[in-house]
């Protein structure tokens, strides 16, 4: 029987903004949540992996700090709740102060 991951892909510090539940490939045996921290800000993912992969690496792009860390689990949805669905005005209004 198949998998089923937690999908986000575009999340912000804590909220998946664009996300949903998805059936795995019969080759990918885990579902992941990765972050990337930049300073005060991050971004999330969330999906099915074929390898069971726990990674944290820190480094730097011109002057600016980041670290990446990436978690997997084994269990149907264990990588975390879903998305929250903000409306399209809520999503131009948190982009804007990120660009």
């Amino acid at each position: 029987e198949s998998l089923n991951c937690n999908t986000c892909s575009v999340g912000i510090t804590s909220v998946c903004l664009i996300g949903s539940t998805t059936t795995c490939s019969t080759s990918e045996h885990n579902c992941y949540s990765g972050q990337a921290v930049f300073n005060i800000s991050s971004i999330k993912r969330k999906g099915c992996l074929p390898t069971n992969v726990y990674t944290t690496s820190t480094s730097g792009i011109l002057g600016a700090g980041y670290t990446i860390s990436q978690t997997c689990c084994s269990t149907n949805l264990c990588n975390g709740a879903g998305s929250v669905q903000l409306p399209l005005t809520a999503l131009v209004a948190i982009w804007s102060t990120f660009a």
